[in-house]
């Protein structure tokens, strides 16, 4: 979700909720801090609000601020004193949520038909001063401790990547974050990639499941619209796996410990790829 204001609130405002008491799978706690909440992107998109003995994940204001019956994601807000100038928001927000993604499905339903080449020709052609194309990427294996994640921006000529690496490459579990800048040649590389994967229109041809496997999972903005979608142990003669080639090529530029290398090459053996780094 891509909002510039998620709410009329200020963060002033909602520290208001402080102290205010939640449920979370029948067990009580106050609310301790709020900050404002960042979406794949780096675009604030609401806030994170924190509550003590009620998990560590916090929760999302607005998305989760409404009685949810989700056995996964039950919150119950009944005890929380809100006054009617909160409740009235919640809704509000929750409203433009829902228009900005009824409008989001309707531009990509027109993409749908429109060739990738022009797209990209269009968005070159742009004149908007910022990025030109967004896209997330995030790795879990889930027979490994860490995790690889990457944030990439592309303008016209150029960009940059913020690499994030969670794992425990030593004795303690540690998060890693290199940016780097990408030059016309990467963004040509990109682009590509997106000529020969439709990030935008793809529709998975296959599912591996297995719960030893590894999760892709990938969010795209191109300026217009954006989607998210994630995937089970893509192999190398999927499109998805192009996705795999191009984070892993970040990665093994920009960390260079041994430790790293050895967890990438684990992980690439995993995808049974007889191609080389």
């Amino acid at each position: 979700m891509i909002l510039e204001n998620p709410s009329n609130f200020s963060l002033k405002k909602m520290q208001e909720l402080i102290g205010k008491s939640i449920t979370r799978r029948d067990e009580n706690g106050p609310i301790t801090k709020i900050k404002y909440s960042m979406n794949d992107f780096g675009d604030i998109d609401g806030y994170s609000v924190y509550a003590d003995n009620v998990g560590i994940i916090p929760y999302h204001y607005p998305n989760d601020f409404h009685q949810c019956n989700d056995i996964y994601q039950h919150l119950d807000i009944s005890s929380c004193e809100l006054s009617d100038e909160f409740r009235g928001d919640i809704k509000q927000a929750l409203d433009r949520i829902k228009e900005t993604e009824k409008l989001n499905g309707k531009k990509l339903e027109s993409i749908r038909f429109l060739p990738v080449t022009d797209r990209i020709a269009m968005r070159k052609d742009d004149s908007y001063d910022g990025p030109l194309y967004k896209l997330y990427l995030s790795l879990r294996p889930a027979f490994m401790l860490g995790d690889y994640s990457a944030v990439f921006n592309f303008w016209s000529l150029y960009g940059e990547v913020r690499l994030i690496m969670k794992s425990p490459l030593q004795s303690n579990y540690k998060i890693y974050e290199i940016v780097r800048h990408l030059d016309e040649s990467d963004v040509e590389e990109f682009l590509t990639l997106y000529s020969k994967f439709d990030f935008l229109c793809h529709e998975r041809e296959k599912d591996a499941i297995g719960l030893d496997g590894i999760t892709l999972y990938y969010s795209f903005y191109d300026g217009d619209a954006y989607r998210c979608g994630d995937c089970w142990c893509p192999d190398e003669d999927e499109k998805e796996f192009m996705l795999l080639k191009y984070l892993f090529r970040f990665y093994r530029e920009c960390f260079t410990e041994d430790g790293a290398h050895k967890e990438m090459d684990d992980i690439w053996k995993y995808f049974h790829c007889n191609e080389a780094f």
